[in-house]
């Protein structure tokens, strides 16, 4: 299971993608302009990660993505 955070992803119990944008400038995530983007940016990449995972077309072992070439993430 994929575990998303503001800060982070979560892909196995070893293995995380730091997702840090910036500064927040208000009191929530939407209240900071320019953290909004980079924020939606990690949960969206967060749920084709987990899509990709659950479907078996993306393994991990560990702390390795295992046989994948490359991984194409949608806008």
């Amino acid at each position: 299971m994929i575990i998303a955070d503001s800060d982070y992803i979560g892909l196995s119990d070893e293995a995380v993608i730091l997702a840090n944008g910036g500064m927040k400038t208000g009191r929530t995530v939407q209240d900071s302009p320019g953290l909004l983007a980079k924020f939606r940016f990690a949960n969206k990449m967060a749920s084709q990660l987990s899509t990709l995972i659950q479907s078996g077309e993306l393994v991990m072992n560990g702390r390795e993505i295992t046989d994948v070439e490359e991984i194409d993430l949608t806008d």
